[in-house]
């Protein structure tokens, strides 16, 4: 018998281990999405530094501010490596957020400024509402991946004919706001696109899951935005209806809680 249970103790603790390491392979393959969001920019940026420094006359400003930038995209992406690296220190396998401040006006304008394609290019506006100190208890590279997400998906959604549903007055519009809710505060992001199906809403947080097969979606980003957000002790919701466009809401702790701030 103690032969016996010394194996089912064997046997469990190796699922443990296979179960951590398939958490970890999913996590690998959502750094790999993640990456993608930030080397486009960053090659972008170098380019520009290398066409200006074989002009005639190289543009140092400009040559300075590409490799600046470059180099702020190399940092985050080591930061998403320390977050994965971090998460498998972790002896219980969840998700390691640290829980720093996030300015959230701030997460939106780094956020947009990684995005770095002019949204007018593409008929779009984006409205940003975020005061100024609004600041939730989140790692600020947890939010940006968040919302870089969030907007990437409404930008996506608006950018066929399908996602032209609203009149010509309105026109495509991606709207970002921030507000204070108690001990709360509320993130959200809101497009006036086709919107989600009702049968499909319950879905769409769920790893692997996409509505843009065809366009190359991966359907890891919004399982990702519901992981890092949980593990903030968050809440991200969806409220969405055809032709009428969509809202993630992100409920989050406030980083200053009964007037003192958090560590």
């Amino acid at each position: 018998m103690a032969a016996l249970q010394a194996e089912i103790d064997s046997l469990k603790q190796q699922l443990l281990v296979a179960s951590r390491l398939a958490t970890l392979g999913t996590m690998a393959a959502s750094v790999a999405h993640e990456f993608n969001n930030i080397l486009v920019p960053v090659i972008g940026y170098a380019q520009m530094a290398q066409q200006s420094l074989k002009s005639a006359k190289p543009d140092m400003a400009l040559i300075e501010k590409a490799i600046s930038k470059a180099a702020a995209g190399g940092e985050k992406a080591g930061r998403i490596c320390s977050a994965m690296l971090g998460f498998a220190r972790t002896s219980d396998g969840a998700f390691s957020a640290e829980q720093n401040r996030a300015d959230l006006a701030a997460v939106a304008e780094e956020a947009l400024a990684v995005l770095a394609r002019d949204p007018a290019k593409d008929g779009l506006r984006i409205n940003v509402d975020v005061p100024t100190g609004l600041t939730a208890r989140m790692d600020p590279i947890h939010a940006e991946q968040v919302l870089i997400n969030l907007l990437l998906n409404a930008r996506q959604a608006m950018s066929g004919p399908e996602g032209t549903r609203m009149d010509r007055a309105v026109g495509r519009a991606i709207s970002i706001t921030g507000r204070r809710v108690g001990s709360r505060i509320e993130l959200t992001v809101t497009d006036n696109g086709p919107g989600i199906p009702m049968e499909l809403q319950a879905k769409v947080f769920e790893p692997f899951f996409s509505t843009k097969r065809m366009a190359g979606g991966t359907g890891l980003g919004l399982a990702i935005c519901r992981q890092i957000v949980e593990a903030a002790g968050g809440e991200i919701t969806l409220n969405s209806a055809p032709g009428l466009g969509c809202q993630f809401r992100l409920s989050l702790h406030s980083a200053e809680v009964a007037g003192v701030r958090a560590a």
